[in-house]
Order: structure tokens, then C-alpha cells, then sequence
């Protein structure tokens, strides 16, 4: 028998992660630069909105997927299903995304006067975000919840694009321009 089946498939596995999946993050930066240009603006100003959202949202399709997945009725397994293969895996590639849209501008901030360009401050995210993955439980816990914020500031980016969510939660009362004339008397 040939054993060589699984560790092949591990070392073809491995850098089709390295290379796909950053480059796939910055292909679906480069399709839709607006909408994540818009999400990234949301996380700058509602973090922990988005954090919240994004881990209701997270905890809400996993859970779908554990309890329609036990369930003896198809329809419900196909739920399962999608949540798991099509829902999950695209709030990964948002979420993460919009996080490293996110670390690269603040890592760029820090490392030098001048903003990046998308480019570049998404691929310095990446790379910061991936050498974060490097370590054990700190780096993990870090990764998650960049995640969870990015994919929910990329959730309330979309609904808001559709004006389900107004920009602003509060009314804020119109200033009135102070004149400089005196009143003439």
C-alpha cells in the first residue's frame, strides 16, 4: 500500500494556503474597493459595534449548522450545509479582509508619516496578520477577534450601502453659523 497519499496531499495543501488564500483576499479587495473602503471606515468608528455584530452573526451560523445538521429532515441538512461551505467561509474572507485593510493602515501609521496605498496596506495586514497566526493562543485570540470585527464592520458596511442602517445612530442638532456682522441699529 502507498502511504504517500495524505502527506502529498499536505504539502500541496499548504502553500495553495500560503499563496491562495492572501490572494484571494486581495482579489476581493480589488472587485469591490468601495465596499470595503467603507467597511474599513466603519471599524475605525463603531469597533466594537462591529466586534458584537460580527461574533452574533459567527455564533448564529455556527449554531445553525450543529442543530439543522442533526436534524432527520433534508431541507434543514441543506441549511446546514450551506451555512457551513458558503456562509461561514465568506464571512472568513470578509472578515479578515476588512481586518487586514485595517492592520496594514495602522501598522503603516506607525512605521511611517505617509498612508500606503490599498495595496499595500492590505498586503502589510496580511502579512502582519499572518505572522500574528505564528503565535500560539495570544496570536489566535487576536486573529479571531480582528475576524469577528472585520466581519461585522463588512456586514454593517453592506446593509448600510442599502440604507437598512442609517449612517449615524444619533441626530446630531444643526449648528447655526455664528455671524461675524453686528446687527445694524
Amino acid at each position: 500500500m502507498n502511504n504517500q497519499g495524505p502527506r502529498a496531499l499536505v504539502f500541496c495543501l499548504i502553500p495553495g494556503l500560503l499563496c491562495g488564500f492572501p490572494t484571494l483576499l486581495v482579489l476581493v479587495t480589488a472587485l469591490v474597493p468601495t465596499y470595503f473602503d467603507r467597511a474599513r471606515r466603519i471599524v475605525s468608528t463603531h469597533t466594537w459595534q462591529s466586534f458584537l455584530l460580527g461574533l452574533i452573526n459567527f455564533i448564529f451560523f455556527f449554531a445553525i449548522a450543529a442543530v439543522f445538521g442533526q436534524a432527520a429532515f433534508a431541507p434543514l441538512k441543506a441549511i446546514a450545509v450551506l451555512s457551513l461551505l458558503i456562509v461561514l467561509p465568506l464571512m472568513t474572507v470578509t472578515g479578515l479582509a476588512t481586518a487586514s485593510g485595517v492592520a496594514g493602515e495602522r501598522v503603516l501609521a506607525l512605521l511611517t508619516e505617509r498612508p500606503g496605498t490599498p495595496l499595500g496596506t492590505l498586503i502589510m495586514g496580511i502579512v502582519c496578520l499572518g505572522l500574528s497566526a505564528l503565535l500560539p493562543i495570544i496570536g489566535w485570540l487576536v486573529l479571531a477577534v480582528l475576524l469577528m470585527t472585520g466581519f461585522g464592520a463588512a456586514l454593517l458596511a453592506l446593509l448600510r450601502r442599502n440604507g437598512t442602517i442609517p449612517l449615524e445612530s444619533r441626530t446630531e442638532a444643526s449648528a447655526v453659523p455664528e455671524s461675524s456682522e453686528m446687527p445694524a441699529e
